[in-house]
Parts: structure tokens; sequence; C-alpha cells
């Protein structure tokens, strides 16, 4: 990687001797450089070059003092792209120089927990370190085994620390949690807001919710989470709201205004209105699809009695549109949703009546 500071550590804790600038050898060249110690004394340092050369996790390095260029002191590089050394920052950044000193097996981990829970990809592994394929998966495999990291992927490979998706669990679920009951209303929170709210890749946060799913924490339904054990609620000042929804859908009103005219109609919150709808569908009085396409479960059967009442085993859409009297676009969601309930089979452009 080219780079212009980068941190190394030296084979000698005496590395003050050689003065602030020095004249750095380094794959055949000599650079002139800044150096920068880390304090208490310690054998780590910040290197700044005074122009982009090649370095790589590993490499070796010389120093020589400007004065005298006697044989100078010889280090590693650790870090190829260093973060300015500041105050807030320097014990952990201390404890992290000290992993990447550890070995190739500690580096890679090191580096997999520096990047928390958005996870490391093997092209930033390929920047950080001039590794080849075998090693590289080679060190990952073992540190899955002792239960270190996870192997998201391997080809490319990507990586996340265990550390990190442990404390990520927690944080979805308390996230979750503290939504629902501050929002009673709340109908599941979305993949998409989970994934912005926590900058992770939708990998890392299908991981995480089947893991809180699988350990009882949360429930997940199409792309809502919800708290375990959750359950739609109705309140005593929803009685007549619910009324008068099961009779819009009823009269098949739904098929003819949109969920934000009927929102602003009783004006009502988004989340209020969904859990409304919610508490109908949860009582078999709604029938709604994939889409959100919402009916009346009395007209649907009607609707189906009268499918299988016509004698034949199939039917087009210009037919189930005339039978129906929707238009092209609620008659095609319709059939969809039959589709799912097993009702009608898809052949070609027609529908099986099953």
């Amino acid at each position: 990687m080219n780079s212009q500071c980068f941190d190394a550590k030296l084979d000698s804790d005496k590395g003050k001797a050689c003065g602030p600038q020095a004249l750095l050898i380094h794959g055949g060249h000599r650079i002139g450089v800044d150096l920068r110690f880390y304090e208490p004394p310690s054998p780590f340092v910040q290197v700044r070059t005074d122009r982009p050369i090649e370095v790589s996790w590993g490499d070796k390095i010389e120093l020589l003092a400007l004065q005298d260029r006697k044989p100078g002191l010889r280090g590693t590089v650790l870090d190829p792209v260093a973060l300015r050394i500041s105050r807030r920052v320097k014990a952990r950044r201390l404890e992290f120089l000290e992993a990447l000193s550890g070995g190739g097996k500690k580096m890679l981990l090191a580096l997999t927990e520096n990047r928390g829970v958005k996870g490391l990809t093997e092209s930033e592994i390929e920047d950080f370190a001039a590794l080849s394929q075998k090693t590289r998966l080679g060190w990952a495999q073992e540190l899955e085994a002792e239960g270190l990291i996870k192997i998201l992927s391997f080809e490319p490979l990507f990586l996340l620390a265990e550390s990190s998706f442990v404390y990520l669990c927690e944080k979805i679920q308390t996230h979750i949690d503290r939504q629902h009951r501050d929002k009673p209303d709340l109908m599941g929170i979305t993949l998409k807001s989970l994934r912005a709210r926590f900058r992770i890749p939708d990998r890392v946060n299908l991981l995480a919710l089947k893991a809180l799913q699988k350990g009882g924490r949360i429930s997940w339904r199409d792309d809502r989470v919800f708290p375990a054990g959750f359950q739609v609620e109705a309140f005593p000042e929803d009685e007549k709201l619910l009324a008068e929804l099961e009779e819009m859908s009823l009269k098949g009103e739904f098929k003819r205004v949109s969920l934000e005219e009927i929102r602003k109609r009783f004006r009502i919150s988004s989340d209020r209105l969904n859990r409304l709808l919610a508490l109908l569908v949860e009582q078999e009085k709604v029938i709604q699809g994939r889409d959100g396409f919402l009916l009346h479960s009395q007209w649907l059967d009607e609707v189906v009695a009268q499918l299988r009442s016509r004698g034949r085993s199939e039917i087009s859409i210009a037919e189930f549109k005339d039978l129906t009297g929707l238009s092209r676009k609620y008659a095609i969601p319709l059939l969809e949703l039959l589709d799912q309930l097993g009702i009608t089979r898809r052949i070609g452009s027609h529908r099986e009546i099953l």
C-alpha cells in the first residue's frame, strides 16, 4: 500500500537516540522521514515520509541518524496507514500495535476486531499485508475454530470478530426492545432501518438477527423484527376505529383508497394504522398479501366460492376481472394472493383453479 505515514516496531526501545529526523532504508530506497515516538518509552514509532512509499505489514525497515549516517535501528512495519497520534486514542492504539506485533494470526484477529461490526474484507487484508490467499484463509480458519472470528464468506474472504458480533447482537436487541417500549403502536422495525442505524453490511445484519431469533430473543416476520413474545394489542379506544376499518374493507374501499388517505381520514399515525390493520389480520377479518394488498376475508371467501362453482379448471386474467369487478391493477395482486393461499396456480397467462 502507498503510504506517507505508518507505524512500526523497532528492535530496540532506544529509538529516540536516532533523533526526530532520520533516513529510512526500505525496498532499496533511502527517504528522509520524521519520527514520532509513542510514550512511555516503547519500541513503537510513527514514521512520516517525504513522499508516498509502498509498505505492508511485516516489512523490514532500517533507520539511520541524519547527523552521522551510522548503522541505525532496524524494525518492522505494523500498520501501513497509521492514524495521527493523539492522547484520546493513544492507549487503545498501543494495544492495537502490540497485537499487530504478535505474529500473523494475532495480526489478522486484531485487524478484524479493529473493523468492528462492519467486518473485514479480503481487499482490506490485501492492502494491509502482502499475504498469499492460502495463508489468509488458513489463519482465518484457525481463528474461527478457536471461536474468535466468524467467516461470513470464503470467496472473497469476509471476516467478523466474535466480540463484535456479540456486541452487535446486544445492541440490536436493546434497540428493538426500547423502540417497542417507547412506541406502543410500532409494528416491528424494518431490516433497512436496522442496517442504516448500525451501518452494517446486509450479511452481518442478517446473521445477527438469525442468531437472536434462534436464541428466542426476537421474532422475525417478513422484513420486520419484533421483541420476543410480541403480540399486537387492542386498546379500548381502538374498538370504534377497528369496526370502521373492517366495514371499509368489507365494502371494498381498501381497493380504491391508499393507506395514506385512510390515515388522514381518521387522523391517526402510520404506526397506529398499521397496528389496527395487523389486529384485523390477526383476527382473520382481513387478509393481507405480500405486497400489502388488503381484502376482507368474507369477500375473499365469496370470490373463492365463485371460482370453484364455475365448473372450469382454469381462468384467464380477463375472466377474473369480469368475475370480481376489479381493474387489472387490483386483479393481479389478488390472483397472486390466491396463489399464495393455494387456491390457484399460475400456468402461463392463466390460473389453474385447485
